[in-house]
C-alpha cells in the first residue's frame, strides 16, 4: 500500500487514541457527582471552554460535555475505545455500539445516527403505530391527488386511519 496512506492510517489511530485521552482529562477535571446533585457542571464546562479558547483551543462547552460523557460511559478498559468517539457519542451505550458494529453498516456518525433512530423507533410501540398510519395516509393521499375515486376499501381505510389517529392521541395524552 502507498506509504503516504500508511502515515495517514498511523496518524488517524493516534488521533482517535488522543481524543479519548482528551475526554478522560475532561472527566478527571470535572468528574460526575452523585445522581441528582447539582455540582455546577455546566458552569465548570463553560469555564474550561473559556480557558481553552484563551489558549487557542476552541471547543464549545457542549462539545466538552459530550467528550466527558463519552469518557464516563465508555471506561478506559473498554474494547470500544478503538472506535470513533463521535460514533459512541451518538449511540451513548456500549450495548448499542456493539449492536451497531455487528450490524454491518458503515462505521460513520451518519450511519450510527440512522441506526439509533431505527432502533429507538422500532422499540417504541407508539412510533410503530404512527409509522404504519403514516404509510396508509400517504397511500390515500396519493390516490386523492391522482384524481382517482376512492374505492369502498379505501373509504374504509380512511375511517380506520381516523380512528387509529384518535387512539394514538388518546394514548399519548394518557402517557
Amino acid at each position: 500500500m502507498n506509504q503516504k496512506y500508511e502515515l495517514v492510517l498511523t496518524l488517524a489511530k493516534l488521533a482517535n487514541e488522543t481524543v479519548w485521552q482528551f475526554a478522560d482529562a475532561i472527566l478527571d477535571a470535572i468528574p460526575f457527582g452523585e445522581a441528582g446533585i447539582n455540582i455546577g457542571t455546566n458552569r465548570k464546562l463553560q469555564e474550561l471552554s473559556k480557558y481553552l479558547s484563551q489558549n487557542g483551543m476552541h471547543y464549545s462547552w457542549n462539545t466538552l460535555r459530550s467528550y466527558r460523557e463519552c469518557a464516563f460511559r465508555c471506561g478506559p478498559d473498554s474494547p470500544f475505545r478503538k472506535h470513533c468517539i463521535w460514533i459512541f457519542s451518538t449511540l451513548r451505550t456500549e450495548e448499542m455500539l456493539g449492536d451497531f458494529l455487528d450490524s454491518g453498516l458503515p462505521k460513520t456518525s451518519a450511519a450510527a445516527k440512522d441506526f439509533k433512530h431505527k432502533v429507538t423507533r422500532d422499540s417504541d410501540p407508539i412510533h410503530a403505530h404512527l409509522d404504519k398510519a403514516a404509510a396508509e395516509i400517504e397511500h390515500v393521499v396519493r390516490l386523492i391527488h391522482s384524481g382517482k375515486v376512492l374505492k369502498p376499501l379505501e373509504v374504509k381505510l380512511a375511517k380506520r386511519l381516523r380512528n387509529l389517529t384518535a387512539e394514538l392521541i388518546a394514548d399519548s395524552v394518557i402517557q
